[in-house]
């Protein structure tokens, strides 16, 4: 059996492709498969959603609403008006249509507008901060693990 095994292994062509390691493309690969870096994106175009969000308050918001009725006078000509509670209910068909717009702003906002966008902004810039920040860290881990990988191919040639 180990013969067998040992004899498979020998006769089955291996091959391997050397790969000469390049600091730049190893940066590269590092930086565009980062996790980290990918969800630090995701939150600056989130900040970036919020501060439009929060822009959005100073202008003016346009609603459009339409309605539909129609009322069936089951009771016949003489029927009375009647009430269930708060509603009406008539005595005769009717058939309404209604649509109406309406537009409002905001005339007093007493600076809250100004302090969301505010706050918007600062956070905006402090996760383009962080992501700045991660990129370095994963470019000097990155500078580290090659310099070793160097230092480690020097000593093994010069053995």
């Amino acid at each position: 059996m180990k013969y067998l095994l040992l004899l498979l292994i020998l006769l089955i062509p291996l091959q391997t492709n050397a790969e000469t390691l390049n600091y730049q493309d190893t940066l590269n690969k590092a930086i565009n498969n980062s996790f980290d870096l990918k969800m630090s994106a995701v939150d600056i175009e989130i900040g970036r959603a919020q501060l439009k969000a929060a822009r959005s308050d100073w202008y003016p918001t346009l609603g459009v609403q339409a309605n539909s009725e129609h009322n069936q006078n089951l009771a016949g000509p003489n029927a009375q008006m009647g009430y269930a509670g708060s509603t009406m209910i008539i005595p005769y068909t009717q058939y309404r249509n209604m649509i109406y717009t309406t537009l409002q702003y905001n005339l007093l906002d007493f600076g809250v507008t100004g302090r969301k966008v505010h706050i918007a902004i600062s956070d905006l810039e402090q996760k383009k901060i962080s992501y700045d920040i991660q990129v370095k860290e994963l470019k000097l881990k990155i500078l580290e693990l090659y310099t070793k990988l160097m230092l480690n191919r020097i000593s093994i040639l010069n053995e």
